[in-house]
C-alpha cells in the first residue's frame, strides 16, 4: 500500500484498537465492519481514490472486497459519525490529525472544521509547534 495509505491505516488501527490483519479481514463481526467503513472513508478523503480503488487497494489475503461493499461501508460510517459520539470523536481527531499532517508537509495552512452532534460537550486542544527544516 502507498505511504498515505499506510499512515490512514496505522490511525486507525491506533485510534479504533485493532490491528491491521483485523481491520482488512473479511470478519463481519462489530464494531470490525464500522471499522473498516472508517478506515475507507479516510483513505477516500485523504486520495480521492473512487470506492472501486478502494477496493482493490484494500483487498489483502486473498479476500477482495467489492465497490458496493466499500461504499455501503463509508455509507455506514457517515451515519455513525453524525449520530453517535465515539465515533463523532473520531472522525473529528481523524480530520485534524490527517490535514493538519498533510498541510505540514505541504506547508500550507489548513482550515480545520469539527462537526459535533446534538448535546455533545466538547474541548479543543491546539499544540502547534514549529516546523523544523
Amino acid at each position: 500500500m502507498k505511504d498515505s495509505i499506510e499512515n490512514v491505516l496505522n490511525f486507525v488501527c491506533e485510534t479504533c484498537d485493532m490491528t491491521k490483519e483485523e481491520i482488512l479481514s473479511h470478519n463481519r463481526t462489530m464494531p470490525l465492519p464500522l471499522v473498516r467503513g472508517f478506515f475507507w472513508y479516510l483513505v477516500r478523503r485523504a486520495t480521492g481514490y473512487s470506492n472501486l480503488h478502494i477496493a482493490k487497494i484494500t483487498s489483502h489475503n486473498g479476500y477482495t472486497f467489492t465497490s458496493a461493499g466499500v461504499g455501503s461501508a463509508i455509507t455506514r460510517i457517515m451515519d455513525a459519525i453524525t449520530h453517535d459520539k465515539l465515533w463523532a470523536s473520531r472522525w473529528s481527531k481523524a480530520v485534524i490529525d490527517l490535514d493538519l499532517a498533510k498541510a505540514i508537509e505541504k506547508d500550507e495552512e489548513v482550515l480545520v472544521t469539527m462537526v459535533v452532534p446534538k448535546g455533545m460537550k466538547h474541548k479543543v486542544k491546539i499544540d502547534i509547534k514549529e516546523k523544523v527544516r
